[in-house]
Formats: C-alpha cells, sequence, structure tokens
C-alpha cells in the first residue's frame, strides 16, 4: 500500500535542497547523519518523510557539514502555508538510487514533483583494500587524543574537518566513523559518545 505522508511546501523545498547539495558534496544519506552527530538513519528517515523535519540546531550543523557557503540557498524564503500531500519512492537500479517524489492532488491524481539519481555506495568492507587507511586515520587520532584535543566534546564534523587538514589527501567520512568507533572499544575506551536523543552526538576522552 502507498503511503500518502502530508508536509508544509517549505519544509519539503527545504529537504530537496539538502539532498541536492548532500548528493552534490557525494555524501550518503549516512555520513551526513554521522557528521553532525545523528543517528545512522536519520537524514534518510527524514528525507523519505518518516521522521518530523530538521530542528534549527539540525539544519545549523548541516550547514557546516555540507561547507555551505552560501546557507541561504538551502531555505526557500516563502510565506505559503501549503500542505503537499506527497508519495515518496526509492528505488536501486543499474548501480543508482533513484529518489521519486510525488504530489497527490484532492482528485488522487499524481503529479511527480523531482526525480534525484545518487550513486550507489559500495560496502565499506569493500572500500578498504588494506587496514592501512583506517591505521593512518587512527594514529591521526591518537595524536589528537594525546594532544587534549577531545577534552572539550567534538561533533563528529569537526574531527573530520581537523583530520582532513591534517592529512594530504582527503579522508571519506565512513572511514573516520569506522577509525572513532575503535577508540570507543571495551578494549581501549579512551573515547566516548555524549549527547541524547534530543541533542546531537560528541566525542569526548574518557
Amino acid at each position: 500500500m502507498t503511503t500518502i505522508k502530508e508536509i508544509p511546501a517549505l519544509q519539503f523545498e527545504t529537504i530537496y535542497r539538502i539532498m541536492l547539495k548532500r548528493i552534490g558534496k557525494g555524501y550518503t544519506a549516512e555520513q551526513l547523519s554521522f557528521l553532525i552527530g545523528a543517528p545512522e538513519r536519520y537524514i534518510q528517515e527524514i528525507e523519505e518523510l518518516e521522521r518530523p523535519f530538521y530542528s534549527p540546531q539540525d539544519l545549523d550543523r548541516i550547514v557546516i557539514a555540507l561547507e555551505e557557503s552560501n546557507p541561504e540557498s538551502m531555505f526557500p524564503r516563502s510565506e505559503s502555508e501549503t500542505i503537499y500531500r506527497i508519495i515518496v519512492c526509492k528505488e536501486y537500479d543499474q548501480g543508482k538510487f533513484i529518489h521519486a517524489y510525488y504530489r497527490v492532488n484532492e482528485d488522487d491524481h499524481q503529479e511527480e514533483l523531482f526525480r534525484l539519481y545518487e550513486e550507489g555506495s559500495p560496502e565499506f568492507n569493500d572500500m578498504i583494500k588494506s587496514e592501512e587507511t583506517i591505521d593512518l586515520v587512527s594514529d591521526t587520532i591518537e595524536v589528537l587524543i594525546r594532544t587534549g584535543y577531545f577534552y572539550e566534546p567534538k561533533i563528529p564534523y569537526e574531527i573530520f574537518e581537523t583530520i582532513n587538514k591534517l592529512r594530504p589527501e582527503p579522508i571519506n567520512p565512513y572511514f573516520i566513523q569506522f577509525a572513532l568507533e575503535r577508540f570507543q572499544a571495551d578494549g581501549n575506551g579512551k573515547l566516548r559518545l555524549v549527547g541524547s536523543a534530543q541533542e546531537a552526538y560528541f566525542y569526548e576522552q574518557s
């Protein structure tokens, strides 16, 4: 059964613009969720209209995580109070995710509003040809720990930015997330997550 979701037009337009920026940046929904300190499926569930719209704090963090130099371009200006009735369709075909959104009018006629294509991400294990990248990131995090970087809690996009400033080649957020999880492991425990369901999560020194 196809589910129709209701959402204010302004919020829907904002979701669309953020999706464009995210896909253009080459980030998966899971990667952007990690960078803003949110649960893994957070961005995906908002894009699929399964979760309430972003909070103002979420939007601020997204602007920073996407390194958007013109934040106003992500937020449409309108006083419209129109409510859209939307059907969301997501498919995977020939290595691409297809995100299609349809508006349903009063006669239940469906009008396609937009369709976005996103490269499918390879499995994480396939991205790691060796332990070299993970070890490199882990060594960098170890140095940051020793120098007191984590004495104050750090949101993931801050860590991502810091590590990429220290490395000659860009590091994918997946590798940084994987390395950070190593430092939370029971046998290590040098870092811990702090935060709550209502706030972003941060990493700090144990």
